[in-house]
């Protein structure tokens, strides 16, 4: 199985719905969703992505977000 590097702006991408990359992020989601590959984030850029969802979306969906996120990414 291929293993890739998520950067947090394709996070962000995805996340927020940030155009115009939001197509390119939500292939690389699907892919993480089917299996297709294992994908890895840093520890720091989930403080990065945190902050940017609580400015965007509050800080009431901080948590639930990220939680979700966890299930498809893992630690580097």
């Amino acid at each position: 199985m291929q293993t890739i590097f998520i950067d947090s702006d394709v996070c962000l991408d995805y996340i927020l719905n940030r155009q115009p990359h939001f197509e390119d992020a939500a292939e690389i989601f699907l892919g993480m969703q089917n299996k297709d590959f294992r994908a890895y984030i840093s520890a720091l850029a989930i403080s990065h992505i945190a902050y940017f969802i609580e400015k965007n979306h509050g800080k009431s969906k901080v948590v639930s977000i990220l939680k979700k996120f966890r299930k498809l990414l893992k630690l580097k």
